[in-house]
């Protein structure tokens, strides 16, 4: 017997620093907690040398304990559940692959795809060409820059101190034991899958 195509909601791109692995953490533990409200993090610390800080990105030892985001995690299991096709998505370099797949295997991460790119809109853009019968229809991600470059698609910012004044946001509430969304500084959380047109 001949199985059919596989049919998806769509596409649903997800960050993974910031979203699902908290780097911002073992970041600060490094080099201090200060300016968490720049997303930069050469601009966080402009006594620095910037050196310092590309190193410290580019050193696979540096990812493989980082602490997961349960809710990002539980945001990709539920993309993935309701039959969206879900793509994690990492500005990180390709010398981190390894350290990338084993740290989501041991998380248990729930993703169809891992791409790894420096410019998500055009990597987004390549993929909707490629896909044409399930493209993006919503990015995740904590850097305001990429998602302000991807008008065109429904883009939710993952709750971090340098972009909580961009909306729609989300984030997981301990309290309602949900993922929660807001569309605007007044509006109420409510669940995502509320907000997400699916």
């Amino acid at each position: 017997m001949k199985m059919g195509k596989m049919k998806y909601r769509g596409t649903i791109v997800v960050d993974i620093d910031g979203v699902i692995a908290d780097f911002e953490s073992q970041f600060c533990n490094a080099f201090v907690h200060e300016n968490r409200d720049m997303y930069s993090l050469e601009d966080r610390y402009p006594k620095t040398d910037p050196e310092l800080i590309r190193e410290y990105v580019a050193n696979p030892e540096n990812y493989k304990d980082l602490a997961p985001i349960f809710g990002g995690l539980l945001f990709c299991r539920q993309a993935y559940q309701r039959g969206w096709y879900v793509v994690l998505m990492t500005s990180r370099g390709k010398h981190l692959q390894e350290v990338t797949r084993n740290w989501l295997a041991m998380y248990g991460a729930v993703y169809h795809e891992l791409q790894f790119t420096s410019d998500k809109r055009e990597a987004i853009l390549d993929f909707d060409r490629l896909h044409p019968d399930y493209p993006v229809k919503i990015v995740v991600d904590d850097s305001v820059s990429v998602l302000n470059s991807i008008p065109e698609k429904y883009c939710v910012a993952w709750e971090q101190p340098w972009n909580e004044k961009f909306y729609p946001s989300m984030r997981y509430s301990e309290s309602k034991m949900q993922l929660v969304i807001c569309r605007h500084p007044s509006e109420i959380y409510l669940g995502i899958w509320d907000k997400v047109k699916e």
